[in-house]
């Protein structure tokens, strides 16, 4: 049974989202309890790979809001060797960058869906403001 937390709706407006992952989270007991009670926004954060002393690179959410007062904290994510390759490959390469989707607990466990995307233009936004509203105009006539 899924049961999601949060959502960022802003995604299809802001990113052409291409490959999505599913991480687990290295949580506090407080930041699992504002979870439970869907007091978390992951609106204003992003996904960062940083690498530790031994040269590994390991993937945080950092800017998540957990609802605790020391949220400026980052969240490491649960990934295997070959997804963080993968990821690695992408965005140094392609410049690409990752985004967090949504966050949900499936089998009691928190899980956060994120994407590699780019950018969109700000045409390219226009457009798909456009379009949606002409979509709208459409199923209401």
């Amino acid at each position: 049974m899924i049961t999601i937390v949060s959502q960022n709706k802003k995604i299809n407006i802001l990113y052409q989202t291409y490959d999505k992952f599913e991480a687990g989270l290295v949580l506090n007991g407080f930041e699992v309890k504002s979870a439970r009670n869907k007091k978390v926004n992951i609106s204003t954060a992003f996904i960062k790979l940083l690498y530790n002393q031994s040269e590994l690179p390991e993937v945080f959410l950092i800017g998540g809001d957990f609802g605790g007062k020391d949220n400026a904290r980052s969240i490491k994510l649960l990934l295997n060797r070959q997804e963080i390759n993968k990821l690695i490959g992408k965005v140094q390469e392609k410049n690409f960058t990752l985004v967090p989707i949504k966050l949900y607990f499936k089998n009691n466990i928190l899980k956060l869906d994120f994407a590699i995307a780019k950018g969109l233009k700000k045409y390219d936004k226009r457009k798909i403001i456009r379009e949606k509203e002409e979509n709208r105009y459409i199923r209401n006539i």
